[in-house]
């Protein structure tokens, strides 16, 4: 029984000796200074976690220090961790926006080979600030950015979702915030809230043919995707388009039945306006206006 005891305190000792060891060279009332030697000290002796565990105690005692932020981004980029290297480094650059931290931020991408990634995080961040403070000039910043991002990767999904949003919600043009969100249905052409997305743009220009298109495109990507379900039905008797009827009027009306069967959901498919012209139950009219 002593023996199990003495063999329990070995095991207990070996287990918590790395964190012991952590907690001698990375003690929490260090200085922002010795911080950033321990951890290059740690690190020398190649324990890489260590030394990350040290920088991250940094940023937390230490949350406006850029240098601990670039200190732990550059460690994960000597690592080859570039996806974890962007949030310590973009924290830098938000804090210090100088040609300094910039360039570490842009070094995390290019060295991973995703440049156009910088431009999309930079432009994010203006976009931020531009919803925060109505300021149109972070608008037009963003737009910039998201643009770069494009003529380096034509494809770059994320700028071309934000150019909409932009184009749609700040600096307002119809025709770019279009071909912005018809480029990113190119790319993801499966994503049902971008095809239903595009189905609203056309159905608000009153182009219902196309609108109907996307609603069907959508639908059939996310058949459990209510709004697309409901305007698909809309639609196609609007245009009078009576092939298949009686497969989507079941299929909406099993849809308002699975919604009115959940007493949390507020927002129906189906409004009380709407289901007044379409071919239900009058039991199930009344119980869509109850909801």
């Amino acid at each position: 029984t002593e023996k199990m005891g003495i063999v329990r305190l070995l095991l207990v000792f070996v287990y918590f000796f790395p964190f012991l060891c952590l907690a001698q060279s990375c003690d929490p009332s260090l200085s922002e200074s010795e911080f950033l030697e321990s951890a290059l000290n740690i690190l020398k002796t190649g324990k890489a976690e260590s030394s990350r565990q040290c920088l991250a105690l940094c940023t937390q005692k230490y949350p406006q220090s850029v240098d601990c932020y670039l200190a732990l981004g550059e460690l994960f980029m000597t690592v080859g961790l570039f996806d974890e290297s962007h949030a310590p480094l973009f924290r830098a650059y938000q804090i210090e926006k100088s040609d300094r931290t910039l360039g570490m931020f842009q070094k995390s991408y290019v060295q991973q080979g995703k440049p156009e990634l910088l431009f999309v995080d930079l432009g994010s961040l203006a976009l931020r600030n531009g919803m925060e403070t109505g300021n149109p000039e972070y608008f037009k910043q963003a737009r910039t950015h998201f643009h770069k991002a494009l003529e380096i990767d034509p494809d770059c999904f994320d700028a071309h979702t934000h150019l909409f949003n932009i184009y749609s919600n700040h600096l307002v043009h119809e025709q770019s915030s279009l071909h912005h969100l018809l480029e990113s249905v190119r790319i993801d052409p499966s994503n049902a809230q971008l095809l239903y997305t595009v189905g609203t743009q056309y159905f608000a220009k009153q182009d219902f043919n196309n609108a109907l298109t996307y609603f069907e495109k959508s639908a059939k990507s996310d058949p459990d995707l209510g709004p697309a379900v409901s305007n698909r039905f809309y639609l196609r008797k609007r245009v009078c388009k009576w092939s298949h009827f009686d497969k989507y009027l079941a299929e909406i009306v099993e849809l308002v039945k699975k919604e009115l069967s959940d007493p949390n959901e507020v927002n129906m498919s189906v409004h009380p306006y709407q289901a007044v012209s379409y071919d239900f139950d009058p039991l199930l009219k009344l119980e869509i206006a109850k909801r």
